[in-house]
This record gives C-alpha cells, structure tokens and sequence, in this order.
C-alpha cells in the first residue's frame, strides 16, 4: 500500500488472510492509487477476490498431468511422457549435434520374483528401482517405466561412454527382503 501511495503504481498481489472462523484464505489483492481531480495521490484502494476456486482448479489440473504423465505405481514417468521427451531430445540433439544418452533397462528374472513372491512383492521390486535408477541420474535426466518390468533412461548432454557408466552404477539395484529370502534386484 505505502508503495502504490508513494509512486502510484498500481499492484496485486496473492497472499492469504485468516478468516473470522480461523481458517486461512487465499485472496488476490489489488491496490490502486486514488487521485484528486488534479491528479494528486490522496489514498489508496484495496480489493480482494477469493482465488479459493483458482488454486483448487490448478491443483486439479496438475493432479490430472500426473495422471497423464506419471506412472501410478512407481511415481516416475510413464511410457507416453517417455515419448514425448525422447522425441522432444532426439531432435534437439540432431539440431544443435548435442550428445543424448538412451539406456533401457528391465529387471533380470522378474517374472521368477512375481511367480515366487506374488505381485505385491513384484511391485515392491518395481519401486525400489524406480527410486533407485531416479537416485542415480541427475535432476535434468528422466527415467521412467516403459511398461512392465521396462525401464527408460534418457540422459541429456550424455556421451556413449558414460552412459555404460551409469548402467554399471545401476545394475545391481540393492538387496530387497522378500518373505524369508534376501534377494538382490539386478538390471
């Protein structure tokens, strides 16, 4: 307010207010300077709009992308996000000569631990590697579920030679307790 008094510029803002029953609301507020007819800036005028409604809708809308684009059991991305990505660096790789690294990657004997252990404990294995491979890759890469027992790595800016580097790092995922049996996921 004492900034749009001082200067006349007029702002908004998003903030939230409490509400009389305790709960917190979210208000975008806008100031606006008032002027005399000659133009001197004698206060300012403040309005508030509930955006309650706008943040719930954006919070919809990115639950949906995650549908969209997230892989429900493993919480990594999806074969269609995959696409779209490894289309998106392919070409961009070719445009601009950029090195691109692309590894994929299933779960040795992973139909053995589904048929033994049943499928909660497949999914179990499933998660695990899945923070695994995401706890191996640096934050602009993207890995995600093919499909099934599939992973997918992309790996920007990435030569061949370290791209077997990485696989080596995340071969041998780590050791999962499945009932009485400790076994070592491996890709």
């Amino acid at each position: 307010m004492k900034a749009t008094r001082n200067d006349g510029q007029p702002r908004q803002a998003e903030v939230y207010i409490h509400h009389k029953e305790g709960h917190r609301v979210p208000v975008r507020v806008y100031i606006r300077p008032l002027r005399t007819s000659t133009g001197k800036i004698e206060g300012v005028v403040q309005s508030f709009v509930d955006i309650t409604d706008k943040l719930a809708a954006l919070e919809q809308a990115r639950k949906l992308q995650d549908l969209a684009y997230l892989d429900g059991l493993t919480g990594i991305a999806n074969r269609r996000f995959l696409e779209q990505t490894l289309e998106a660096r392919l070409n961009e790789a070719g445009r601009y000569g950029w090195a691109l690294g692309v590894i994929m990657m299933d779960i040795d004997h992973f139909k053995a631990v589904n048929d033994t252990y049943g499928h909660e404990a497949g999914d179990r294995v499933l998660q695990m590697v899945a923070r695994t491979l995401r706890g191996a890759t640096r934050s602009y890469d993207l890995v995600g579920r093919w499909g099934g027992e599939e992973f997918l790595a992309i790996l920007t800016s990435t030569p061949l030679s370290t791209c077997f580097f990485e696989l080596h790092q995340s071969s041998q995922v780590e050791a999962l307790v499945l009932g009485d049996v400790t076994r070592v996921v491996s890709l």
